[in-house]
């Protein structure tokens, strides 16, 4: 029987069933759930909408903020990458989509697919790192079904985009660990850049992930061996 079980949890489609076991899950709660009940949701359409009204050649930085006051000081915060990027969206949308509910709907089932991304970046590194079968599918099914993980990316949050880049920082940094380049150094710092410019309260979580790394190449290998890596 445990034999059976084993054999069930480690197939390749019970990591497919959980994989879209988690995206119907997203899909449903980001239909049904009103537009507003998720924490700070109306902030970041807002906040996407107003990038939609301007122009495109405006650019994403806000010199000067004339409006939209009740938004919040949306000129000096850092954290403005997704809410730039899913203006492009609701710009697309708007012509066809005119209800605000229904624009809504549509960039939360966007941000369903970032979850599904997010997913396969963690099957991914934990194959990098050595597991297999079990482990793998058991952590992706304990996301699954974790509400907390599908209500947030069936929701309209910079949580769901800051996650997607955070989770390829890790493989820039395994990649790094594994080889010192100098393509990878500057892949690294364009995800970093990235990510600060979406949610910049991952900087402890980037500055932990850079240590690791410097700490691991040291131990690996002398530090003269890596900048020759690194300048070859």
């Amino acid at each position: 029987m445990l034999r059976k079980l084993r054999q069930l949890l480690e197939h390749p489609r019970f990591l497919t069933a959980m994989m879209v076991l988690f995206a119907l899950q997203a899909i449903i709660f980001s239909i049904l759930i009103p537009y507003k009940s998720p924490s700070d949701e109306e902030y970041h359409f807002r906040f996407t909408h107003y990038y939609a009204q301007r122009s495109i050649v405006a650019g994403p930085i806000i010199a000067d903020q004339t409006d939209n006051f009740d938004i919040g000081d949306i000129q000096r915060t850092p954290g403005y990458l997704y809410h730039y990027l899913s203006s492009f969206v609701l710009k697309l949308i708007q012509p066809i989509v005119t209800s605000e509910d229904g624009q809504v709907i549509v960039l939360r089932i966007i941000n369903v697919g970032l979850g599904v991304i997010t997913l396969l970046l963690i099957v991914s590194l934990l194959r990098r790192i050595g597991a297999r079968g079990l482990t793998v599918n058991l952590v992706v099914a304990w996301l699954a079904i974790t509400t907390m993980f599908v209500w947030l990316f069936a929701a309209l949050n910079y949580d769901n985009l800051a996650i997607v880049l955070f989770m390829i920082l890790l493989h820039l940094l395994l990649s790094l660990y594994q080889k010192v380049s100098i393509n990878r150094v500057l892949q690294l710092l364009a995800v970093t850049l990235a990510l600060m410019l979406t949610k910049e309260t991952f900087l402890p979580s980037i500055v932990i992930g850079y240590g690791l790394l410097v700490f691991g190449l040291l131990r690996k290998t002398s530090l003269q061996k890596n900048w020759q890596q690194l300048v070859r």
